[in-house]
């Protein structure tokens, strides 16, 4: 059974853990919320470097769940993103943490932002595992934030996560 997560995150999840671990069964949601998972690319347009996109786009993400949820949003990116994300999230107070992916295990957040699923499937050979994690740290809401490796389909699902 699955306690923290709604059935929402749940089910998105589940399509990560069918890839990392064919034949295991995902734990079934108790609750469900009505709120699906949110999908947003940063795409670099018009000159603006991909980087500076990716930047404007998890930091837009992170004050939009600061004001839909009362407690903490974590920003979960790959390892090597780390230090950068903590700059990009600077001044927006307490509330919102940046953290590797491989620091997300056994944590929660009210809402999570999961940046580039491509970069952190690809990190480690246990990385599909540490995006299935990464996804199911949120209580309430959870963003995918989509970069340039991560091929997202017109509604910015990336490929990871499609059926």
């Amino acid at each position: 059974m699955n306690y923290r997560n709604p059935a929402e995150i749940a089910e998105l999840a589940a399509k990560v853990l069918a890839l990392a671990m064919p034949g295991s069964e995902a734990p079934s949601a108790v609750r469900s919320t009505g709120v699906e998972p949110r999908f947003v690319t940063a795409a670099g347009g018009s000159g603006t470097p991909a980087r500076d996109s990716l930047e404007k786009t998890v930091r837009a993400e992170s004050e939009r769940l600061l004001g839909l949820v009362d407690g903490t949003v974590g920003v979960v990116v790959a390892m090597n993103r780390r230090e950068e994300a903590r700059r990009w999230l600077a001044g927006l107070g307490d509330r919102v943490v940046a953290l590797g992916s491989l620091e997300a295990k056994g944590l929660e957040y009210d809402a999570t932002v999961v940046v580039s699923p491509a970069e952190i499937a690809d990190e480690s050979p246990a990385g599909l595992r540490v995006l299935y994690v990464a996804l199911t740290r949120a209580t309430q809401q959870l963003t995918v934030v989509s970069g340039e490796r991560d091929e997202p389909d017109p509604a910015g699902v990336p490929d990871l996560l499609r059926d």
